[in-house]
């Protein structure tokens, strides 16, 4: 009986889904016929990897849609704000915010047609009100990418050197206060020694994933200073400043 239902639902599923026009499917054909590969014109210093700027991406694709008289319309269906906790490897668990957003992207035509909703969804840090522009313009780029076949020189997905996503999220606002704060207190070459172990170049570049690291990084140091220092005055000594290490 469950697979008799299955049928069905299936069935009702493909019959839901809708017809593509000639005119949007004539156009789509256009477009990928004149897309030439992209070149990769910008560069993520922290991570060491380069990347189609969504600049370049829309006027190229742009004017290619413009011209075959084709856009598309990105439908927000749902977006959810949530706090999300992960451990790492070290067993340090820190707690972050994250935006959850749904779309339904529509294709339409100079001629009135229109072909959608397909659905698309996305996950990005929520640190501010870029976020929201952040998840609007990655679903669209890589829909558009994916639809017109766009080459753009990237690893194929099973590539053995590229196992993981680049790690392009950096710390939200508040654990950026949280972590000056504690630097601050520390004071000495606490701030330079976290920034030449993480190898950045200001404190807001550290990326998310590692904010466990350094948190459980400056306690560590923090709990030698405190040990030197008693050390220290047992023995009848002024404590000294520590470096960072």
């Amino acid at each position: 009986m469950n697979q008799e239902v299955d049928t069905i639902d299936q069935a009702a599923e493909t019959r839901a889904r809708p017809k593509m026009s000639p005119d949007i499917a004539k156009a789509i054909l256009t477009v990928m016929a004149k897309i030439k590969p992209l070149t990769k014109d910008s560069k993520n210093t922290f991570q060491k990897y380069s990347y189609v700027s969504v600049d370049q991406f829309y006027d190229l694709v742009g004017r290619l849609m413009a011209e075959a008289d084709l856009f598309v319309m990105a439908f927000e269906k749902t977006m959810i704000v949530a706090k999300q906790s992960s451990t790492d490897d070290r067993g340090v668990t820190k707690e972050s915010v994250w935006l959850s957003a749904v779309y339904d992207m529509y294709l339409y035509h100079a001629s009135g047609a229109e072909f959608g909703p397909i659905e698309r969804s996305i996950k990005v840090p929520a640190s501010g009100a870029q976020s929201y522009a952040s998840a609007l313009s990655f679903v669209e780029k890589y829909f558009l990418r994916g639809l017109f076949k766009i080459p753009t020189g990237d690893p194929d997905a099973d590539a053995e050197d590229k196992r993981t996503l680049p790690d392009t999220a950096v710390i939200n606002d508040l654990q950026y206060e949280e972590l000056l704060t504690e630097i601050t207190s520390q004071g000495g070459k606490t701030l330079a020694g976290m920034l030449a172990f993480f190898n950045i170049e200001s404190l807001s570049d550290l990326p998310a994933s590692r904010y466990g690291e350094a948190v459980a990084r400056l306690k560590e140091r923090r709990a030698r200073a405190e040990t030197a220092k008693k050390i220290t005055i047992e023995s009848g000594r002024q404590p000294e400043a520590q470096d960072a290490k």
